[in-house]
């Protein structure tokens, strides 16, 4: 049951876990809002965006692509907004290689599996995350209908190790993730009822070695601005001034005197 969440094969998991934990810094990301410039990106690193590594099938006024089997690959900064991207693999769906960096500025991504896969390092005394993408906005959807715990119904996948159940709000913990000001957002709910929010999954090259993971029990999730408290109006939230009047005596009244 396990080998359903076989996490790619020996040579990727080897590429991926030897990577950096740091990108290098660069002047400014690649911003793509098209498939035809992101398969061209793709291809120009040397990787394949599609099966018959062709990018004259796309075009710059298409936003939305099925990746074809394939993950997708990427070796520089860049901004991925307003896309519609749909992986069919169960795999990691981003791999990065050398400096490569993801930001997410709007659109739709969906896996079978996971979108979102976060690494807790677990020996900070606050989460930090061996993750080279940051989420803006953007909609995040499992397309897979199995609920069982190998499989995740969930976009949005949290790789623990040995963090102590009973001390930890996961759901808390993967807000802490995004960018400051932003939130988790349900979308759609699981058609079924989702049996748990944690399951194993295979993340080094020895099939015997499984770790554990935490994920959202949601099937779709939108990345969206926390609301803000508003302002107090300084104008309505002034404290009235208090005026003091001097005490006056009262005077004494007219004496009857009898007359009209």
């Amino acid at each position: 049951m396990l080998k359903q969440l076989l996490l790619g094969s020996l040579a990727t998991l080897l590429a991926i876990s030897t990577l950096p934990l740091t990108p290098a810094v660069a002047s400014e990301p690649l911003i793509i809002d098209n498939i035809l410039d992101l398969c061209l990106n793709v291809q120009s690193h040397g990787s394949w965006f599609n099966d018959a590594n062709d990018c004259s099938i796309y075009s710059k006024t298409q936003t939305s692509v099925v990746m074809d089997n394939r993950l997708l690959y990427i070796h520089e900064p860049i901004v991925l907004k307003d896309l519609d991207i749909t992986f069919v693999r169960k795999n990691l769906p981003f791999v990065f290689l050398g400096d490569g960096s993801l930001a997410i500025d709007g659109g739709h991504y969906t896996s079978p599996s996971c979108v979102l896969w976060m690494i807790l390092d677990h020996n900070e005394s606050t989460p930090v995350f061996y993750n080279r993408i940051t989420v803006n906005s953007g909609v995040f959807t499992a397309t897979s209908e199995n609920t069982t715990s190998d499989t995740p119904a969930s976009p949005v996948c949290l790789i623990a190790y040995d963090y102590d159940d009973e001390q930890n709000d996961y759901r808390e913990i993967i807000e802490s993730y995004l960018p400051d000001g932003k939130m988790f957002v349900e979308q759609e709910t699981s058609t079924k009822s989702l049996r748990t929010a944690s399951g194993f999954a295979h993340i080094s090259k020895d099939y015997k070695t499984i770790d554990g993971i935490r994920y959202l029990t949601t099937r779709s999730v939108a990345v969206v601005d926390r609301p803000t408290e508003p302002t107090p109006d300084p104008e309505t939230t002034k404290t009235p001034e208090i005026v003091e009047t001097p005490e006056t005596s009262a005077l004494p009244k007219a004496p009857k005197t009898g007359r009209h």
